[in-house]
């Protein structure tokens, strides 16, 4: 199913924030696994910021299929081996258990590929299987893997633009254990508790929190039947400094529609800053943002996949979430800190002089009658090292479904492409 709220909030991110994509910093998703002892680390900790080796992926995936006891005695009674002469003693009781169960092959009749990186195609393989999902039997192939990852909400393509590394496999491995296994209602972390694979003490407030964000999902879920969605939107945002204070007012109308040629968009508003207003638009259509703003006409290749985005699931993936409660219709996401990280990032890869120490998020949905998304709201705050302060509040109002949304375009063809932009 399409999914028109996932990518509404990801394109409100991106045009408010003015964000290209999301960076990673997923520490707090690694010390979810690691609680339930099935992120370990190496000698030299969790080595977040380089890529995973293929044995390394090869031991999430025994974990993740609980397997990681009957490999290890196996193993250790010499009933399963491998023939590849590249793979290191630790590894070899995984890499054996795949190996005799067909769910690894290697890269040659004697080697394993142990010094080769694990991308997120293989990754996310490794994690379809572990649900239970297989080539065999017409699930999904090797080449579309991403695609499917995507839309069973395991793998979001703005979240994961900035490479596959073991902290990106942190995260989804989080979000796979919180994603039912196939034709079930049963998360894989449940099955793997029932299977004695993890413990349930350990376990006990992942499962409440994954269960509480499935509950939501699957509310917008059933209220996200719409290929389009519009949205009337009010933004708040604050700077503060010792005693300077700034903020930035501002009204937009969002239209965005999921077709086959891809996806389009138009959002256009005012801004209000200490007196001064200023008018803006953009514009979606063909992989091209267009944008009108301070007096110049611009086109910008947008090589993001927001369909991906939209298949995938809603809002604030599972692993960057403290919370998720719901209370009189009004759900309601806490991220606390866990953003924190991937602000400072994202701020980086921007060349901001702001660099947030902390940061929090919060926003909530109200559904109406019938179960679909009617409000929205939005607050999100950031501090820096120095004391200074950037705040942001949106609220966001639905005005039209499916086919009453209109994406209208002004002409474009006297916008001109940004100078540098890559193709």
């Amino acid at each position: 199913m399409k999914k028109a709220i996932s990518l509404l909030l990801s394109l409100i991110l991106i045009l408010a924030l003015a964000l290209p994509a999301f960076a990673a910093d997923y520490e707090p998703a690694a010390d979810d696994l690691n609680a339930i002892d099935l992120f370990r680390g190496t000698g030299w900790g969790y080595e977040l910021d380089r890529t995973a080796t293929r044995p390394e992926a090869a031991a999430m995936l025994v974990r993740l299929l609980g397997a990681e006891e009957a490999a290890m005695t196996q193993y250790e009674a010499g009933l399963i081996r491998h023939p590849f002469g590249d793979v290191a003693e630790w590894a070899d009781p995984y890499v054996a258990w795949l190996y005799v169960n067909g769910l690894t092959k290697g890269v040659s009749a004697d080697a394993f590929g142990s010094s080769l990186d694990c991308t997120d195609q293989m990754y996310c393989t490794f994690l379809l299987r572990s649900l239970g999902y297989t080539e065999e039997t017409g699930d999904f192939t090797y080449e579309a893997a991403l695609t499917e990852a995507a839309e069973l909400g395991l793998y979001d393509p703005f979240l994961m633009a900035g490479g596959f590394l073991r902290d990106e496999m942190a995260a989804v491995s989080c979000q796979a254990l919180a994603t039912p296994v196939k034709d079930s209602d049963r998360l894989l972390v449940e099955k793997l508790i029932d299977d004695g694979a993890v413990d349930a003490d350990a376990a006990a407030d992942f499962v409440s929190r994954a269960n509480a964000w499935q509950r939501l999902s699957a509310a917008l879920s059933s209220s996200d039947a719409a290929d389009a969605v519009a949205m009337s939107l009010k933004i708040r945002s604050t700077a503060a400094s010792g005693t300077a204070q700034s903020s930035v007012d501002t009204g937009m109308e969002l239209s965005v529609r999921i077709a086959d040629s891809g996806v389009e968009m138009a959002a256009s508003g005012t801004s209000d800053s200490e007196g001064q207003s200023s008018d803006f638009g953009y514009w979606l259509r063909d992989g091209v943002l267009y944008v009108d703003a301070m007096g110049a006409q611009s086109s910008i290749p947008f090589p993001l996949d927001l369909s991906s985005a939209a298949a995938g699931g809603d809002g604030i993936p599972l692993y960057l979430t403290d919370a998720v409660t719901l209370k009189d219709g009004v759900y309601t996401v806490d991220c606390g800190s866990r953003l924190t990280g991937l602000l400072r990032d994202l701020m980086g890869q921007m060349g901001s002089a702001f660099v947030p120490s902390d940061s929090s998020l919060v926003y909530s949905f109200t559904l109406d009658g019938a179960g679909r998304l009617q409000n929205l709201q939005l607050v999100m705050r950031m501090t820096s090292s120095t004391g200074a302060a950037v705040s942001y509040e949106l609220s966001g109002t639905v005005s039209a479904w499916g086919d009453a949304v209109t994406v209208t375009y002004p002409d474009l063809s006297g916008f001109r492409p940004v100078s540098g932009a890559a193709g």
